[in-house]
């Protein structure tokens, strides 16, 4: 009796590994690397500036710092194509304090950017190749503006596994507003991939791709989120990883919150007090009708 709850046990557990390799291709306890928005600065000439903070371990609370990447590097887009078709990517400085690394990114005007952070490690025969990226529109209106001193990167910028998501941008993201989630292998779709989402507030999700390499993502309503003023926000962190010749890609995703303009509406309040309203203003017609008449 005991050796045959020993086999099945044991046969329990190589199908819940051979299940785990198919069906979860990242563990959520691996390192990632993630870029995390801070508050929206606007300057005196009117511009805006967007802190963007780097962080290396698991979203939110399990921050390791970057001191054990090499190769840390971070760039942008502004949607731009050069002669050839090709995205055109500007170097971002980074800046350093301590195990902090950030990145500020200013905007004179109205502007669509795209943000990577790359970075790598080598662990034994296996180097681990990490990419971070997020997409958002900045609206400054500067007074004058500053000379462009952008610089374009002249090295080729590795993006072997990259997140993308439709719409690539949104003008006010917020929950309840549907996301496709596509994962991109070296220009490839990735069908029945693993997508792993943890949340600033709300449990993690696995979420797989279809067959068409792509899925779709509806952020939940958040009551901790709802709490706050409406121009708060959160952050959810998109993973996925794939393994080939010897290197481990990891690729995030980071998308901006916004609780739903909708779902705080009282919606029955508002029609009660339309609707008091036009009684009010009904009445007080007729009031005044039978006051000419005599």
């Amino acid at each position: 009796m005991k050796i045959r709850i020993l086999i099945i046990l044991i046969v329990f557990f190589l199908f819940i590994f051979i299940r785990g390799v198919d069906i979860y291709a990242f563990s959520p306890g691996d390192d990632y690397l993630w870029l995390e928005f801070e508050q929206c600065i606007r300057e005196k000439n009117g511009s805006l500036t967007l802190p963007l903070r780097l962080n290396y371990g698991r979203f939110p609370g399990a921050k390791k710092g970057l001191r054990e990447l090499d190769d840390v590097s971070v760039f942008y887009s502004l949607a731009e194509t050069d002669d050839e078709g090709k995205p055109v990517f500007y170097a971002a400085r980074i800046q350093k304090d301590k195990q902090n690394y950030s990145v500020n990114i200013n905007s004179s005007e109205q502007n669509h950017f795209i943000v990577f952070a790359q970075a790598k490690k080598k662990r034994n025969k296996i180097t681990d190749q990490y990419l971070a990226k997020t997409s958002f529109l900045l609206f400054g209106h500067a007074f004058f503006k500053k000379k462009n001193t952008r610089t374009i990167l002249s090295r080729e910028v590795n993006r072997q596994l990259e997140i993308r998501t439709v719409p690539d941008v949104q003008c006010w993201p917020q929950t309840g507003n549907s996301v496709k989630i596509i994962p991109v292998f070296k220009k490839g779709r990735l069908a029945q991939k693993a997508i792993s989402l943890f949340d600033e507030n709300l449990p993690s999700v696995e979420i797989m791709t279809d067959e068409k390499g792509e899925c779709a993502y509806i952020p939940p309503e958040d009551k901790r989120l709802n709490q706050k003023g409406e121009r708060e926000f959160k952050q959810t962190v998109i993973v996925t990883e794939e393994t080939q010749g010897g290197i481990r890609y990891i690729s995030s995703y980071t998308l901006l919150l916004h609780r739903s303009r909708f779902k705080n509406h009282r919606f029955f309040m508002g029609v009660a007090i339309f609707l008091g309203t036009m009684v009010v203003v009904f009445l007080f017609v007729i009031a005044r009708r039978k006051r000419i008449k005599f």
